[in-house]
Protein backbone atom coordinates (compact mmCIF):
# COMPACT_ATOMS: atom_id res chain seq x y z
CA UNK A 1 0.00 0.00 0.00
CA UNK A 2 2.56 2.53 1.20
CA UNK A 3 4.77 2.25 -2.51
CA UNK A 4 1.69 2.94 -4.86
CA UNK A 5 0.53 5.72 -2.29
CA UNK A 6 4.04 7.17 -2.16
CA UNK A 7 4.24 6.69 -6.34
CA UNK A 8 1.13 8.78 -6.82
CA UNK A 9 2.31 11.15 -4.88
CA UNK A 10 4.96 11.84 -6.14
CA UNK A 11 3.12 11.93 -9.87
CA UNK A 12 0.93 14.99 -8.38
CA UNK A 13 3.89 16.58 -7.42
CA UNK A 14 5.97 16.56 -10.24
CA UNK A 15 3.24 17.41 -12.48
CA UNK A 16 2.36 20.34 -10.49
CA UNK A 17 5.57 21.59 -10.92
CA UNK A 18 5.69 21.16 -14.36
CA UNK A 19 2.40 23.02 -14.35
CA UNK A 20 4.01 25.46 -12.72
CA UNK A 21 6.59 25.68 -14.84
CA UNK A 22 4.70 26.09 -18.29
CA UNK A 23 2.94 28.96 -16.57
CA UNK A 24 5.96 30.67 -16.76
CA UNK A 25 7.17 32.78 -19.36
CA UNK A 26 9.27 29.86 -21.59
CA UNK A 27 12.43 30.16 -21.53
CA UNK A 28 14.09 31.74 -24.72
CA UNK A 29 14.90 29.36 -27.76
CA UNK A 30 18.53 29.39 -28.69
CA UNK A 31 19.27 31.13 -31.31
CA UNK A 32 19.55 29.25 -34.79
CA UNK A 33 23.02 28.38 -35.82
CA UNK A 34 24.11 30.53 -38.38
CA UNK A 35 25.30 29.22 -41.49
CA UNK A 36 28.95 28.94 -42.66
CA UNK A 37 30.05 31.23 -45.26
CA UNK A 38 31.17 28.99 -48.35
CA UNK A 39 34.65 27.83 -47.69
CA UNK A 40 34.45 27.86 -43.57
CA UNK A 41 36.59 25.35 -41.98
CA UNK A 42 34.77 22.55 -40.07
CA UNK A 43 36.62 23.89 -37.46
CA UNK A 44 35.17 27.25 -36.90
CA UNK A 45 31.53 25.43 -37.47
CA UNK A 46 32.10 23.85 -34.10
CA UNK A 47 33.86 26.69 -32.32
CA UNK A 48 30.59 28.76 -33.23
CA UNK A 49 28.31 25.46 -32.16
CA UNK A 50 29.98 25.55 -28.61
CA UNK A 51 29.47 28.94 -28.23
CA UNK A 52 25.30 29.04 -28.92
CA UNK A 53 25.29 25.73 -26.24
CA UNK A 54 27.13 27.51 -23.43
CA UNK A 55 24.64 30.72 -23.98
CA UNK A 56 21.48 28.55 -23.85
CA UNK A 57 22.90 26.79 -21.20
CA UNK A 58 23.13 29.61 -18.88
CA UNK A 59 20.04 31.07 -20.24
CA UNK A 60 18.56 28.04 -18.67
CA UNK A 61 19.82 27.78 -15.86
CA UNK A 62 18.89 31.54 -15.23
CA UNK A 63 15.50 30.43 -15.43
CA UNK A 64 15.94 27.47 -13.35
CA UNK A 65 16.75 29.47 -10.48
CA UNK A 66 14.17 32.20 -10.95
CA UNK A 67 11.79 29.14 -10.83
CA UNK A 68 13.29 27.75 -7.64
CA UNK A 69 12.50 31.83 -6.20
CA UNK A 70 8.96 31.85 -7.00
CA UNK A 71 8.14 28.51 -5.71
CA UNK A 72 6.32 29.21 -2.45
CA UNK A 73 7.52 28.39 1.14
CA UNK A 74 5.29 25.57 3.59
CA UNK A 75 3.83 27.11 6.33
CA UNK A 76 6.62 25.71 8.76
CA UNK A 77 9.05 27.27 7.03
CA UNK A 78 10.01 24.38 5.55
CA UNK A 79 10.86 25.24 1.30
CA UNK A 80 8.96 22.52 -0.77
CA UNK A 81 10.59 21.34 -4.78
CA UNK A 82 12.99 19.08 -5.25
CA UNK A 83 15.40 20.32 -1.60
CA UNK A 84 18.72 20.38 -3.88
CA UNK A 85 19.56 22.60 -1.64
CA UNK A 86 18.77 20.29 1.59
CA UNK A 87 21.41 18.08 0.31
CA UNK A 88 24.46 17.21 2.48
CA UNK A 89 27.47 19.33 1.66
CA UNK A 90 25.22 21.39 -0.56
CA UNK A 91 25.35 25.29 -0.45
CA UNK A 92 24.12 28.22 -1.89
CA UNK A 93 26.38 31.08 -3.32
CA UNK A 94 24.15 33.64 -2.21
CA UNK A 95 23.92 33.12 1.20
CA UNK A 96 26.89 34.83 2.12
CA UNK A 97 29.62 34.19 4.30
CA UNK A 98 29.88 30.86 5.32
CA UNK A 99 26.07 29.99 4.92
CA UNK A 100 26.11 26.82 3.25
CA UNK A 101 23.16 24.15 3.65
CA UNK A 102 23.24 22.24 6.81
CA UNK A 103 23.70 18.28 6.56
CA UNK A 104 21.40 15.58 7.54
CA UNK A 105 23.19 13.33 9.49
CA UNK A 106 22.34 13.68 13.08
CA UNK A 107 18.92 13.71 13.76
CA UNK A 108 17.10 11.45 15.94
CA UNK A 109 15.08 9.02 14.37
CA UNK A 110 12.23 9.91 16.31
CA UNK A 111 12.66 13.81 15.65
CA UNK A 112 10.35 16.33 14.11
CA UNK A 113 11.77 17.91 10.82
CA UNK A 114 13.15 20.83 12.82
CA UNK A 115 14.67 19.31 15.99
CA UNK A 116 17.87 19.49 15.80
CA UNK A 117 19.94 22.49 15.39
CA UNK A 118 20.82 24.96 12.96
CA UNK A 119 24.21 24.43 12.24
CA UNK A 120 25.81 24.55 8.82
CA UNK A 121 27.83 22.68 6.61
CA UNK A 122 30.35 25.35 6.24
CA UNK A 123 30.76 25.50 10.23
CA UNK A 124 29.98 21.45 11.11
CA UNK A 125 30.56 19.63 8.05
CA UNK A 126 28.19 17.52 6.21
CA UNK A 127 27.76 15.22 9.92
CA UNK A 128 25.88 18.64 11.50
CA UNK A 129 22.68 18.07 12.80
CA UNK A 130 20.17 19.90 10.64
CA UNK A 131 16.67 19.42 9.62
CA UNK A 132 16.50 17.74 5.93
CA UNK A 133 14.00 20.09 5.08
CA UNK A 134 15.84 23.48 6.38
CA UNK A 135 14.78 26.56 4.53
CA UNK A 136 17.90 28.25 2.80
CA UNK A 137 20.12 30.80 5.06
CA UNK A 138 19.33 34.55 4.72
CA UNK A 139 20.15 37.85 5.83
CA UNK A 140 16.47 38.62 5.55
CA UNK A 141 15.67 36.79 8.35
CA UNK A 142 16.85 36.07 11.77
CA UNK A 143 15.74 32.71 11.82
CA UNK A 144 17.56 30.61 10.21
CA UNK A 145 21.07 32.71 11.06
CA UNK A 146 23.67 33.34 9.15
CA UNK A 147 26.70 31.87 10.09
CA UNK A 148 29.77 32.91 11.38
CA UNK A 149 33.03 33.07 9.07
CA UNK A 150 35.53 34.21 11.30
CA UNK A 151 39.38 33.75 10.96
CA UNK A 152 41.20 31.97 13.99
CA UNK A 153 44.25 31.10 15.54
CA UNK A 154 45.75 27.38 15.87
CA UNK A 155 48.28 26.95 19.20
CA UNK A 156 49.07 24.43 21.93
CA UNK A 157 48.69 25.22 25.15
CA UNK A 158 46.87 24.77 27.35
CA UNK A 159 45.68 22.02 25.48
CA UNK A 160 45.05 22.18 21.54
CA UNK A 161 42.94 25.39 21.16
CA UNK A 162 41.56 27.31 18.13
CA UNK A 163 40.51 30.78 19.01
CA UNK A 164 39.29 33.83 16.67
CA UNK A 165 41.50 36.45 16.49
CA UNK A 166 38.83 38.79 18.51
CA UNK A 167 39.17 36.07 21.38
CA UNK A 168 35.31 35.71 21.24
CA UNK A 169 35.07 32.58 19.95
CA UNK A 170 37.14 29.41 21.53
CA UNK A 171 37.54 25.75 21.16
CA UNK A 172 40.02 23.44 23.56
CA UNK A 173 40.94 20.22 23.47
CA UNK A 174 42.09 18.50 26.81
CA UNK A 175 42.77 14.45 27.62
CA UNK A 176 43.73 12.90 30.52
CA UNK A 177 45.16 9.11 30.17
CA UNK A 178 45.80 7.50 33.93
CA UNK A 179 47.64 3.89 33.76
CA UNK A 180 47.35 2.10 37.05
CA UNK A 181 49.11 -1.09 38.24
CA UNK A 182 47.43 -2.03 41.71
CA UNK A 183 49.18 -4.98 43.45
CA UNK A 184 47.76 -6.23 46.61
CA UNK A 185 50.15 -8.57 48.90
CA UNK A 186 47.20 -10.82 50.17
CA UNK A 187 46.62 -12.77 47.18
CA UNK A 188 43.57 -14.83 46.33
CA UNK A 189 41.11 -11.78 46.81
CA UNK A 190 37.25 -11.87 45.77
CA UNK A 191 36.34 -9.83 43.26
CA UNK A 192 39.71 -7.77 44.01
CA UNK A 193 43.30 -8.86 42.00
CA UNK A 194 46.06 -7.67 41.41
CA UNK A 195 45.96 -5.81 38.26
CA UNK A 196 46.95 -3.47 35.13
CA UNK A 197 44.15 -0.97 34.64
CA UNK A 198 42.88 2.25 33.28
CA UNK A 199 41.26 4.15 35.76
CA UNK A 200 40.11 7.01 33.73
CA UNK A 201 40.51 8.06 30.04
CA UNK A 202 38.77 11.93 29.64
CA UNK A 203 38.30 13.67 26.25
CA UNK A 204 37.14 17.31 27.02
CA UNK A 205 35.97 20.12 25.04
CA UNK A 206 35.71 23.17 26.14
CA UNK A 207 35.39 27.15 24.92
CA UNK A 208 33.55 30.12 24.56
CA UNK A 209 30.39 31.08 22.11
CA UNK A 210 31.11 34.50 22.32
CA UNK A 211 31.81 36.46 25.91
CA UNK A 212 30.28 35.42 28.54
CA UNK A 213 28.97 31.87 26.93
CA UNK A 214 31.39 28.83 27.97
CA UNK A 215 31.35 25.30 27.47
CA UNK A 216 32.64 22.14 29.14
CA UNK A 217 31.95 19.14 27.99
CA UNK A 218 34.12 15.21 28.87
CA UNK A 219 33.76 12.65 27.98
CA UNK A 220 34.83 9.46 30.40
CA UNK A 221 36.31 5.83 29.84
CA UNK A 222 35.62 4.86 33.62
CA UNK A 223 36.86 0.89 34.67
CA UNK A 224 34.48 -0.87 32.48
CA UNK A 225 31.80 1.89 31.13
CA UNK A 226 31.57 4.74 28.93
CA UNK A 227 29.88 7.96 30.26
CA UNK A 228 28.88 11.59 30.27
CA UNK A 229 31.48 13.05 33.00
CA UNK A 230 30.72 16.68 32.69
CA UNK A 231 28.49 18.94 30.08
CA UNK A 232 27.38 22.49 31.38
CA UNK A 233 27.08 25.92 30.42
CA UNK A 234 29.06 29.15 32.40
CA UNK A 235 27.73 32.77 31.50
CA UNK A 236 30.84 34.29 33.06
CA UNK A 237 29.69 38.89 33.13
CA UNK A 238 31.79 39.30 36.13
CA UNK A 239 34.40 37.04 38.12
CA UNK A 240 32.41 38.16 40.75
CA UNK A 241 29.53 36.25 40.28
CA UNK A 242 29.27 33.03 37.45
CA UNK A 243 26.70 31.28 36.69
CA UNK A 244 26.99 27.23 36.16
CA UNK A 245 24.31 25.08 34.59
CA UNK A 246 24.21 21.35 34.25
CA UNK A 247 26.83 18.61 35.18
CA UNK A 248 29.79 19.01 37.02
CA UNK A 249 31.91 18.97 39.95
CA UNK A 250 29.73 19.96 43.26
CA UNK A 251 31.02 22.46 45.42
CA UNK A 252 31.89 19.84 48.81
CA UNK A 253 35.01 19.45 50.07
CA UNK A 254 37.91 21.10 49.26
CA UNK A 255 39.92 18.02 48.12
CA UNK A 256 37.37 17.68 45.16
CA UNK A 257 35.95 21.13 44.45
CA UNK A 258 39.32 22.92 44.65
CA UNK A 259 41.84 20.34 43.59
CA UNK A 260 41.67 18.30 40.35
CA UNK A 261 42.25 14.70 39.82
CA UNK A 262 45.42 15.31 37.98
CA UNK A 263 46.79 17.48 40.43
CA UNK A 264 46.43 15.67 43.61
CA UNK A 265 49.30 14.64 45.75
CA UNK A 266 47.98 11.19 46.14
CA UNK A 267 46.39 8.87 43.34
CA UNK A 268 42.93 9.17 44.83
CA UNK A 269 40.89 11.26 46.73
CA UNK A 270 40.09 10.40 50.77
CA UNK A 271 38.15 7.71 52.33
CA UNK A 272 35.43 10.08 53.61
CA UNK A 273 34.74 11.65 49.91
CA UNK A 274 34.75 8.52 47.26
CA UNK A 275 32.20 6.87 50.17
CA UNK A 276 30.07 9.52 50.84
CA UNK A 277 31.02 12.77 49.18
CA UNK A 278 28.38 14.03 46.77
CA UNK A 279 30.66 14.17 43.72
CA UNK A 280 29.33 14.73 40.74
CA UNK A 281 25.73 15.92 39.87
CA UNK A 282 23.37 18.07 37.43
CA UNK A 283 22.01 21.19 38.90
CA UNK A 284 22.30 25.34 39.22
CA UNK A 285 25.40 26.76 40.91
CA UNK A 286 26.20 30.30 41.58
CA UNK A 287 30.08 30.74 42.43
CA UNK A 288 33.09 33.59 42.35
CA UNK A 289 35.54 35.19 43.99
CA UNK A 290 35.52 38.32 46.06
CA UNK A 291 36.90 41.20 48.04
CA UNK A 292 40.01 41.40 45.47
CA UNK A 293 40.05 37.31 45.23
CA UNK A 294 40.54 37.10 48.77
CA UNK A 295 36.88 35.36 49.42
CA UNK A 296 35.75 32.40 47.29
CA UNK A 297 32.40 31.08 47.68
CA UNK A 298 29.97 28.65 45.47
CA UNK A 299 26.47 27.34 46.54
CA UNK A 300 24.53 25.28 44.20
CA UNK A 301 21.35 23.23 44.31
CA UNK A 302 21.19 19.46 42.97
CA UNK A 303 19.15 16.39 42.11
CA UNK A 304 21.35 14.68 45.02
CA UNK A 305 22.23 11.23 43.18
CA UNK A 306 25.63 10.59 43.75
CA UNK A 307 27.30 11.08 40.47
CA UNK A 308 23.94 10.59 39.06
CA UNK A 309 22.07 11.35 36.23
CA UNK A 310 18.70 11.54 37.50
CA UNK A 311 16.86 12.23 40.46
CA UNK A 312 15.60 9.24 42.69
CA UNK A 313 12.70 11.78 44.92
CA UNK A 314 11.07 14.90 44.08
CA UNK A 315 13.44 16.47 47.14
CA UNK A 316 16.49 18.15 45.80
CA UNK A 317 20.22 18.77 47.56
CA UNK A 318 22.21 22.10 48.48
CA UNK A 319 26.02 22.13 48.54
CA UNK A 320 28.03 24.98 49.54
CA UNK A 321 31.76 25.75 49.87
CA UNK A 322 33.48 29.17 50.83
CA UNK A 323 37.27 29.55 51.02
CA UNK A 324 39.29 31.90 52.28
CA UNK A 325 42.91 33.58 51.25
CA UNK A 326 43.25 36.67 53.41
CA UNK A 327 47.15 37.13 52.28
CA UNK A 328 47.26 36.49 48.94
CA UNK A 329 47.75 39.77 48.13
CA UNK A 330 51.06 39.73 50.15
CA UNK A 331 53.43 38.86 47.54
CA UNK A 332 56.45 37.13 49.09
CA UNK A 333 55.06 36.39 52.53
CA UNK A 334 55.03 33.11 54.30
CA UNK A 335 50.63 32.86 54.62
CA UNK A 336 50.77 34.69 50.93
CA UNK A 337 49.00 30.85 50.05
CA UNK A 338 47.47 30.03 52.98
CA UNK A 339 43.61 28.46 52.54
CA UNK A 340 41.26 27.83 55.09
CA UNK A 341 37.18 27.65 54.94
CA UNK A 342 34.42 24.86 54.85
CA UNK A 343 31.50 23.46 52.86
CA UNK A 344 28.21 21.56 53.54
CA UNK A 345 25.73 19.35 51.44
CA UNK A 346 22.44 18.40 52.81
CA UNK A 347 19.02 17.23 51.79
CA UNK A 348 16.35 14.16 51.87
CA UNK A 349 16.98 11.18 49.98
CA UNK A 350 14.96 7.84 49.28
CA UNK A 351 16.47 5.40 47.08
CA UNK A 352 19.39 2.46 47.22
CA UNK A 353 21.95 3.22 48.91
CA UNK A 354 25.46 4.95 46.70
CA UNK A 355 27.49 3.28 46.60
CA UNK A 356 25.91 0.01 48.60
CA UNK A 357 29.86 -1.04 48.84
CA UNK A 358 32.41 1.16 50.79
CA UNK A 359 35.84 1.03 49.45
CA UNK A 360 39.34 1.72 50.35
CA UNK A 361 40.76 3.64 47.14
CA UNK A 362 37.52 3.27 44.23
CA UNK A 363 35.41 6.51 43.58
CA UNK A 364 31.87 6.68 44.58
CA UNK A 365 30.50 4.69 41.71
CA UNK A 366 33.42 2.70 40.53
CA UNK A 367 34.18 -0.72 40.26
CA UNK A 368 34.15 -2.81 42.89
CA UNK A 369 36.72 -5.31 41.84
CA UNK A 370 39.44 -2.44 41.99
CA UNK A 371 39.36 -1.96 45.82
CA UNK A 372 39.00 -3.33 48.58
CA UNK A 373 35.76 -3.83 50.77
CA UNK A 374 35.37 -2.63 54.35
CA UNK A 375 31.75 -2.47 54.64
CA UNK A 376 28.60 -3.80 52.52
CA UNK A 377 24.73 -2.55 53.30
CA UNK A 378 22.79 -5.46 53.92
CA UNK A 379 19.97 -5.67 50.17
CA UNK A 380 17.32 -4.64 52.19
CA UNK A 381 18.29 -1.23 53.18
CA UNK A 382 17.49 2.19 51.81
CA UNK A 383 18.88 5.80 52.48
CA UNK A 384 15.77 7.18 53.46
CA UNK A 385 15.57 10.67 55.30
CA UNK A 386 17.94 13.37 55.77
CA UNK A 387 21.66 13.60 54.51
CA UNK A 388 23.24 16.35 56.42
CA UNK A 389 27.73 16.04 55.73
CA UNK A 390 30.13 19.04 56.43
CA UNK A 391 33.21 19.31 55.97
CA UNK A 392 36.55 21.99 57.25
CA UNK A 393 39.60 22.18 55.45
CA UNK A 394 42.82 24.25 55.45
CA UNK A 395 45.65 24.07 53.07
CA UNK A 396 48.56 25.87 53.05
CA UNK A 397 51.68 26.15 50.03
CA UNK A 398 54.86 27.59 50.69
CA UNK A 399 58.19 26.79 48.72
CA UNK A 400 58.49 23.40 48.08
CA UNK A 401 56.12 22.29 50.86
CA UNK A 402 52.24 21.06 49.99
CA UNK A 403 50.18 20.94 53.33
CA UNK A 404 46.45 19.89 53.03
CA UNK A 405 44.14 18.72 55.70
CA UNK A 406 40.40 18.43 56.75
CA UNK A 407 37.68 17.50 58.84
CA UNK A 408 34.86 15.72 57.72
CA UNK A 409 31.41 14.29 59.30
CA UNK A 410 27.59 14.51 59.64
CA UNK A 411 24.99 11.99 59.27
CA UNK A 412 23.10 10.07 56.48
CA UNK A 413 19.76 8.44 56.81
CA UNK A 414 18.78 5.03 56.61
CA UNK A 415 15.62 2.56 57.09
CA UNK A 416 14.85 -0.76 56.24
CA UNK A 417 12.53 -0.87 52.57
CA UNK A 418 9.71 -3.14 54.67
CA UNK A 419 9.41 -0.18 56.76
CA UNK A 420 10.75 3.10 56.06
CA UNK A 421 9.22 4.70 59.60
CA UNK A 422 12.31 2.88 61.40
CA UNK A 423 15.03 5.57 60.41
CA UNK A 424 18.37 5.30 61.79
CA UNK A 425 20.89 8.33 61.62
CA UNK A 426 23.84 6.91 60.78
CA UNK A 427 26.84 9.32 62.41
CA UNK A 428 29.99 9.70 59.97
CA UNK A 429 33.73 11.08 61.09
CA UNK A 430 36.59 11.56 59.34
CA UNK A 431 40.00 13.41 58.51
CA UNK A 432 43.05 13.27 56.71
CA UNK A 433 46.24 14.89 56.70
CA UNK A 434 48.28 14.92 53.58
CA UNK A 435 52.51 16.26 52.97
CA UNK A 436 53.83 16.51 49.72
CA UNK A 437 57.45 18.22 49.42
CA UNK A 438 59.72 18.53 46.12
CA UNK A 439 63.14 17.57 46.46
CA UNK A 440 63.91 19.31 43.39
CA UNK A 441 62.99 22.98 43.96
CA UNK A 442 60.35 23.57 42.56
CA UNK A 443 57.93 25.99 43.99
CA UNK A 444 54.32 26.23 44.93
CA UNK A 445 51.39 28.06 45.60
CA UNK A 446 48.53 25.51 44.75
CA UNK A 447 47.89 22.02 42.93
CA UNK A 448 48.05 22.25 39.74
CA UNK A 449 50.00 21.37 36.18
CA UNK A 450 53.47 21.23 37.16
CA UNK A 451 56.43 22.54 35.04
CA UNK A 452 59.52 20.94 36.73
CA UNK A 453 62.71 22.98 36.60
CA UNK A 454 64.04 20.70 34.04
CA UNK A 455 62.03 17.82 32.12
CA UNK A 456 63.20 14.04 32.32
CA UNK A 457 65.42 13.81 28.85
CA UNK A 458 68.14 11.67 28.36
CA UNK A 459 69.26 13.55 25.23
CA UNK A 460 72.40 15.13 24.72
CA UNK A 461 72.60 18.71 25.96
CA UNK A 462 69.31 18.07 27.39
CA UNK A 463 69.86 16.03 30.30
CA UNK A 464 67.24 16.11 33.41
CA UNK A 465 65.79 13.98 35.48
CA UNK A 466 62.90 15.70 35.92
CA UNK A 467 61.05 16.81 39.41
CA UNK A 468 60.59 14.73 42.25
CA UNK A 469 57.78 15.11 44.74
CA UNK A 470 57.80 13.05 48.23
CA UNK A 471 53.73 12.27 49.42
CA UNK A 472 52.41 11.31 52.95
CA UNK A 473 49.08 10.97 54.15
CA UNK A 474 46.87 9.79 56.94
CA UNK A 475 43.48 9.43 56.59
CA UNK A 476 41.20 7.90 59.21
CA UNK A 477 37.11 6.96 59.31
CA UNK A 478 34.84 6.36 61.01
CA UNK A 479 30.99 4.99 61.28
CA UNK A 480 28.65 4.75 64.09
CA UNK A 481 27.99 1.75 65.59
CA UNK A 482 24.02 2.23 64.67
CA UNK A 483 25.56 0.85 61.46
CA UNK A 484 25.17 -3.05 62.71
CA UNK A 485 22.33 -2.11 65.87
CA UNK A 486 20.21 -1.22 63.42
CA UNK A 487 20.94 -4.22 61.08
CA UNK A 488 22.27 -2.11 58.18
CA UNK A 489 24.97 -4.29 57.84
CA UNK A 490 26.91 -7.53 59.17
CA UNK A 491 29.00 -7.05 62.23
CA UNK A 492 30.06 -10.50 61.47
CA UNK A 493 31.67 -9.33 57.89
CA UNK A 494 32.98 -5.88 57.95
CA UNK A 495 33.85 -3.15 59.99
CA UNK A 496 32.86 0.34 60.90
CA UNK A 497 36.09 2.43 61.31
CA UNK A 498 39.22 2.39 59.55
CA UNK A 499 42.29 4.00 58.60
CA UNK A 500 44.81 4.21 55.31
CA UNK A 501 48.66 5.50 55.31
CA UNK A 502 49.54 6.47 51.66
CA UNK A 503 53.47 7.03 51.05
CA UNK A 504 55.19 7.53 47.67
CA UNK A 505 56.62 9.81 45.35
CA UNK A 506 55.13 11.71 42.36
CA UNK A 507 58.00 11.86 39.84
CA UNK A 508 57.10 14.67 36.56
CA UNK A 509 58.42 13.86 33.50
CA UNK A 510 57.24 16.99 32.07
CA UNK A 511 54.40 19.11 32.28
CA UNK A 512 52.48 16.43 30.76
CA UNK A 513 53.72 13.68 31.75
CA UNK A 514 53.76 12.39 35.88
CA UNK A 515 54.73 8.74 37.03
CA UNK A 516 53.63 7.76 40.76
CA UNK A 517 54.90 4.93 42.86
CA UNK A 518 53.82 3.69 46.03
CA UNK A 519 52.64 2.18 48.71
CA UNK A 520 49.24 2.06 50.78
CA UNK A 521 48.42 0.18 53.89
CA UNK A 522 44.48 -0.09 55.35
CA UNK A 523 44.26 -1.29 58.93
CA UNK A 524 40.20 -2.11 59.77
CA UNK A 525 39.02 -2.49 63.19
CA UNK A 526 37.95 -5.29 62.97
CA UNK A 527 38.54 -8.27 60.52
CA UNK A 528 36.49 -7.82 57.40
CA UNK A 529 36.25 -10.75 54.66
CA UNK A 530 38.09 -10.64 51.49
CA UNK A 531 37.20 -14.05 50.06
CA UNK A 532 34.70 -16.39 50.65
CA UNK A 533 35.33 -17.54 54.66
CA UNK A 534 38.80 -15.73 54.92
CA UNK A 535 39.17 -12.83 56.47
CA UNK A 536 41.99 -10.02 56.68
CA UNK A 537 42.75 -7.01 58.82
CA UNK A 538 45.02 -5.59 56.97
CA UNK A 539 45.66 -4.43 53.29
CA UNK A 540 48.89 -3.59 51.31
CA UNK A 541 49.23 -2.33 48.11
CA UNK A 542 52.02 -1.13 45.97
CA UNK A 543 50.16 1.23 43.23
CA UNK A 544 52.38 2.63 40.18
CA UNK A 545 50.27 5.25 37.82
CA UNK A 546 51.35 6.30 34.47
CA UNK A 547 49.61 10.35 33.70
CA UNK A 548 49.45 11.97 30.81
CA UNK A 549 47.40 15.29 30.74
CA UNK A 550 47.37 17.86 28.42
Amino acid sequence: MAAPFLAGALGILLAGVGVEVRAQEPAPAPPAPTPSPDGASREAQLEDEVRQLKDMVRQLSTRVEELSQSIPARPDGAATGSGAEAGPGAASGRAGAGAGANAGAGRSPSAGPSSQPDISASTGGSAAPRSVLDPRRTSRFNMPGMALDLPAKVKFGPGFEIQTEDTEYQLQFHNLTQMDGRFYTQAEQTPVHSTFLLPREWYIFSGRLGKPFEYYVAIAQGIDNVNLLDSYLNVNFDPRMNVKIGRYKTPFTYEFYGLGINAMPTPERSLFYNNFGLNRDIGLMAYGALYDKRFDYAVGIFNGTRNGYVDSNDFKDVAALINFRPFTKREGSVLESLNFGGSVNSGLQNSVPIPTILRTNVPTTGNTAIGPQFLTFNSNVRENGLRSLWSLHAAYYYRQLSLIAEWQGGYQSYAPASDLTRRTRLPVDSYYVTLAYFLTGETVSGRGVLKPNRNFDLRKGKFGLGAFELVTRYNYLGIGDQVFTAGLADPNLWTNHLYTVDVGVNWYWSQFVKVYLGWQRAEFGSPVVYAPDRFQRTSDQLWMRFQVYF
